[in-house]
């Protein structure tokens, strides 16, 4: 989720990077409306091309994060400063194993030895 957050910064920051204060202003306070138009545009499109329902819980954390993904994006406006959104994505990117949780990382080696010393 944290690097979903970032990236709503840094698209709000290069979306605006070429505005006017004015323009920045208006997408800031409009900010908050943009999680409930998302929200309405996904579900309408669910419903339209797929006719499923969703499972229980997953409309609520669809919601939670097209919220802070607004968040952020209003962050981005009012602020004009991807550096550190960028920044952390980028080493999420190229160093991700350092973000992996023990448990999870001891799992990971214990399938790749499996798999590696596997005979054919």
């Amino acid at each position: 989720m944290g690097r979903r957050r970032y990236a709503g910064r840094e698209l709000a920051c290069y979306r605006a990077r070429k505005w006017s204060t004015w323009r920045r202003l208006i997408y800031t306070l409009g900010s908050p409306l943009s999680p409930l138009v998302r929200l309405y545009r996904t579900m309408r499109d669910i419903h339209r091309r797929a006719r499923l329902r969703l499972l229980p819980g997953t409309f609520f954390t669809l919601a939670a994060f097209l919220i802070i993904d607004g968040m952020e994006e209003m962050v981005g406006y009012a602020t004009k400063q991807a550096e550190r959104a960028t920044r952390i994505i980028s080493d999420w990117e190229f160093h991700h194993e350092r973000f992996i949780h023990e448990k999870d990382r001891a799992l990971l080696t214990d399938v790749v030895e499996l798999i590696t010393t596997r005979k054919p």
